[in-house]
């Protein structure tokens, strides 16, 4: 879901919960990507309200990233090359 949102445009706040492992999910290597790229903040619980009144103040103009549609032409871009590729 932080994908989903972090793809919108919005801003984003990820809720960090305390680890059961020592080991670090997959899931927060995807977490530092999306922080790179959009308007999103990880923290844990008690820096939470401080964290929500940072990014409500904070004027962060930023566009959707528009995976779907990037996605999409990366795909359609493949196919149009399989195609040339088989027609050789």
């Amino acid at each position: 879901m932080v994908c989903e949102a972090a793809s919108s445009g919005q801003k984003v706040v990820i809720l960090s919960v305390d680890k059961k492992s020592h080991r670090t999910p997959k899931r927060h290597r995807t977490y530092t990507s999306i922080m790179r790229v959009a308007p999103v903040v990880q923290c844990n619980v008690e820096k939470l309200a401080d964290t929500l009144l940072r990014l409500v103040r904070k004027d962060i103009q930023r566009e959707a990233l528009r995976d779907a549609e990037t996605a999409a032409r990366a795909i359609i871009q493949v196919s149009v090359c399989q195609k040339k590729i088989i027609a050789q």
